[in-house]
């Protein structure tokens, strides 16, 4: 192959062939160097461990540039290059009517939801096929790259979608979580230091759970954002949001169901 190779070169440079073959042949030289250095950098990628989080963490996460790539960093510190969250499709969207007209790519794209928030998670060409046989009300647990729109808007690009069958990995993977976070929580310097005791409930914190006992006494499924939002008018809801997280991390409150919360005691 070589020797064929410097035989098509000599000719290349004698102008014995056509420009169009010359044009094909020097092509070939640059996508075999191509390839020689996409080989080497495979050798040395290593991919990114799938983060299991919530959606409200990749939501008030931020997107910091690491050379050519923006990385999430969540408000605890974890980099999230490729993240895993479990929750219910709340809605879908399918191009399948469009691009029969408009000859575009596969794309659908669904919003997911869990205890801490809504995140969109869009599929395109081949990752299509994982999300298109699914509907608004299904469980998936999603594996992806977190990427930011034009607006900096969160979402999520999907490499693997899992059905739930079981509702107990609901709660196991809450359990998971709210393990985890407790530990980032209780090592972050913003909530605690190695030698002091744990801080105390912020004022918002406490009218939240003062707002949750009183809601919840008249609610059997539970207390939702937008109840505790007008009964707390002076709260927005990026803090309501947050402090909801918090008081999920410390064990003061739960979900027994999607979007809901009631207090521990």
């Amino acid at each position: 192959m070589e020797r064929i190779y410097r035989i098509l070169e000599y000719r290349v440079i004698t102008n014995n062939f056509s420009d169009q073959i010359r044009r094909d042949i020097l092509l070939f030289d640059e996508v075999s160097t191509m390839e020689s250095d996409l080989d080497a950098t495979k050798k040395n990628y290593k991919r990114a461990p799938a983060i299991k989080s919530r959606i409200n963490d990749i939501l008030t996460g931020e997107f910091q540039q690491q050379g050519k790539f923006f990385v999430l960093i969540s408000r605890l510190g974890e980099e999230l290059r490729r993240v895993r969250v479990l929750g219910t499709i709340i809605s879908k969207y399918d191009n399948a009517l469009s691009r029969a007209e408009t000859d575009s790519q596969s794309f659908v794209r669904i919003n997911l939801s869990d205890e801490s928030g809504v995140i969109p998670i869009k599929a395109w060409n081949q990752a299509y096929n994982q999300l298109v046989e699914y509907k608004e009300g299904d469980i998936l647990d999603v594996i992806g790259v977190p990427r930011k729109e034009e607006d900096n808007t969160p979402y999520i690009s999907l490499e693997l979608a899992i059905p739930v069958i079981n509702i107990n990995q609901e709660l196991v993977r809450r359990t998971e979580i709210v393990t985890k976070y407790h530990e980032l929580d209780r090592l972050s310097s913003k909530h605690y230091s190695s030698d002091e005791p744990e801080q105390p409930l912020s004022s918002s914190h406490t009218k939240i759970l003062t707002a949750i006992k009183k809601i919840q006494a008249n609610s059997d499924k539970g207390v939702t954002k937008e109840m505790i939002s007008e009964e707390l008018a002076d709260l927005s809801m990026d803090n309501i949001t947050e402090c909801l997280s918090d008081l999920i991390c410390q064990g003061d409150i739960y979900t027994p169901n999607a979007d809901h919360y009631r207090c521990v005691n």
